[in-house]
């Protein structure tokens, strides 16, 4: 699997995030994330084996999913918080971890980009090993973490992918899309985006040819954060709870012939552009 490498070297570091910094929700991390995802296909870095998983979520629920971070932000991100604080309440088991570029800018206090592909690909796949076998998993994870799950997902025979705000393109380029794989992907995907999310709007996604296993369901007015705008009445939170009833049907669906004593919690509401 090869990436395309960038024409400069990027926008320079960033000061890192200090810790404990106040999360505005007002303006959800799609600028951050914009910024970050630019360095997605820098040179490698020095590699670091994945450590310290987080676990969330009953010990006992019927299907376990992986969660990666996105380009610019840590697994205990805020954003990563309430997404897996609302995966949890429909019964799903979650595991998060840190690539090797930011287990290293945590080490150092300085802002990392992100590792190469190959690397991303690499560590991914030693957490999978380390979590349970393939088959009975769900991998996925937030912009960049999913596109790797995706990437990995026929590879390693996952139960299916689950991707929350796809890096269809960078923002402003179009023609950079990073949709080949998706074209002939064979494993279940569910990807939930944002209908005016800056990675790949609604009305862009509707005209890529993904293939019959890749199921797109949109939030209604969301950015790469999930989040409406406040115009809409709705909130970020809104987006996140939408987001978590989407990723319980898509698993629930695939465990219901597994066993017919799933313990995930049906979805209430109609989520917007999911029939």
């Amino acid at each position: 699997m090869s990436s395309d490498l960038p024409e400069n070297d990027g926008p320079p570091p960033k000061k890192p995030r200090p810790p404990g910094g106040k999360y505005r929700r007002q303006k959800p991390s799609a600028q951050n994330a914009a910024e970050a995802d630019e360095y997605e296909d820098e040179p490698p870095m020095m590699h670091v084996t994945p450590t310290g998983l987080v676990f969330d979520g009953p010990e006992d629920a019927p299907a376990t999913l992986i969660l990666a971070h996105g380009a610019g932000a840590p697994l205990d991100h805020p954003w990563m918080n309430d997404m897996v604080a609302a995966l949890a309440t429909k019964g799903i088991r979650i595991v998060r971890f840190n690539f090797p570029y930011m287990q290293q800018a945590q080490r150092t206090g300085q802002r990392k980009p992100p590792n190469h592909m190959d690397t991303l690909l690499e560590a991914y796949e030693q957490v999978i090993e380390l979590v349970g076998d393939p088959g009975e998993l769900y991998i996925g994870g937030k912009s960049m973490g999913g596109r790797v799950a995706s990437m990995l997902a026929d590879d390693v025979g996952a139960k299916g992918v689950v991707c929350l705000g796809y890096p269809f393109h960078p923002p402003g380029q179009l023609e950079r899309v990073r949709t080949e794989h998706l074209y002939a992907q064979k494993t279940p995907t569910l990807i939930v985006q944002g209908t005016r999310d800056p990675f790949g709007t609604k009305y862009e996604i509707e005209s890529y040819d993904l293939a019959a296993t890749v199921r797109v369901v949109f939030i209604d007015d969301g950015d790469h954060g999930l989040c409406p705008r406040k115009m809409t009445g709705r909130t970020q939170a809104d987006g996140l709870a939408e987001a978590a009833d989407a990723v319980a049907r898509f698993i629930e669906s695939k465990e219901r012939g597994k066993s017919r004593r799933s313990r995930l919690v049906r979805p209430k509401h109609v989520i917007p552009g999911q029939s």
